[in-house]
């Protein structure tokens, strides 16, 4: 995804919403993300192209005793409403 980006090949309101059960935000996914990209990208990491990136990754904590996946349906949600995806989402 992250050369696709450095292609110019991504929309603007492109995102992409991790998910898991581990107790992190936003921004500490962000940075496991870059360095994931760091360290095997095809392409080196460039800092405009990665903060643009970037802008779009979330992250949601889900449990089955909270609901489900219900905290992810929020995030696809404010995905929506913040970068306007229309519902437009790959799984």
């Amino acid at each position: 995804l992250y050369a696709l980006a450095v292609d110019g090949l991504l929309p603007e309101s492109f995102a992409v919403i991790g998910a898991g059960r581990h107790p992190i935000g936003d921004e500490q996914f962000r940075a496991a993300m870059r360095d994931a990209v760091s360290r095997f990208a095809r392409l080196r990491l460039d800092e405009a192209t990665w903060d643009r990136f970037a802008a779009g990754i979330r992250y949601a904590q889900y449990s089955d005793a909270d609901g489900g996946l219900a905290a992810v349906r929020e995030a696809l949600e404010r995905v929506d409403r913040e970068r306007g995806t229309a519902g437009n989402r790959i799984y």
